[in-house]
């Protein structure tokens, strides 16, 4: 008798706990549910490589420094935070060869762009010796004279604020030389970018 009632407990008590849990229709249901909200947290990578130019770009200068170029962004975001990191990793093994990783900070919430320093005080990639060259070795002895930038951060929003500023006092006085520039640039632009992908 014991052994019946202890056996009807049992099947009572799994029909019960059957009835309470989730079909395997509502469970895929609620996994797509939370794989289709945003994740608070994501981190994405895109990068563009370019082997080869062919035989008629390769004659034009300004076309062939993009030979062997190799973009690879990597962006890592934090939604509720509302900040994101970014690296972006350049190689060129044309005309100008170039090596460098930059990497930059954002506030999306403050709206703000931060770059570390650190960056052009790192020698693992050709970075100093191309801006040593544009600057006549004077980059290399502002590193050395100021050691302690290596810890800093240049807030770029501003800096491009205050460019941006004064560019545009000098595009007021020459705005017809301006729009004559830009025509010309576009239609050059216009004319590799056909030819490129032709």
């Amino acid at each position: 008798m014991r052994k019946l009632t202890l056996l009807v407990l049992t099947l009572v008590m799994g029909l019960v706990l059957v009835a309470c849990g989730s079909t395997p229709q509502e469970k895929f249901t609620k996994s797509v549910e939370k794989t289709s909200e945003p994740a608070d947290q994501s981190t994405s990578t895109i990068g563009i490589k370019i082997d080869e130019l062919p035989a008629t770009l390769k004659a034009d200068q300004s076309t062939a420094m993009l030979e062997g170029l190799s973009v690879k962004m990597t962006v890592a975001n934090d939604q509720k935070a509302q900040k994101s990191a970014a690296t972006i990793a350049v190689k060129t093994a044309g005309l100008v060869n170039l090596d460098a990783t930059v990497d930059l900070l954002i506030d999306s919430k403050a709206e703000k762009v931060y770059f570390p320093l650190s960056d052009l005080y790192d020698d693992k990639g050709n970075l100093t010796t191309l801006l040593d060259q544009l600057t006549s070795g004077m980059f290399s002895q502002i590193k050395k004279d100021n050691p302690d930038l290596a810890t800093k951060y240049v807030e770029l929003s501003e800096v491009a604020k205050d460019l941006s500023d004064g560019e545009a006092k000098k595009e007021a006085t020459n705005t017809k030389e301006v729009e004559k520039a830009t025509k010309d640039l576009s239609k050059k632009s216009d004319k590799n970018s056909n030819r490129l992908f032709q």
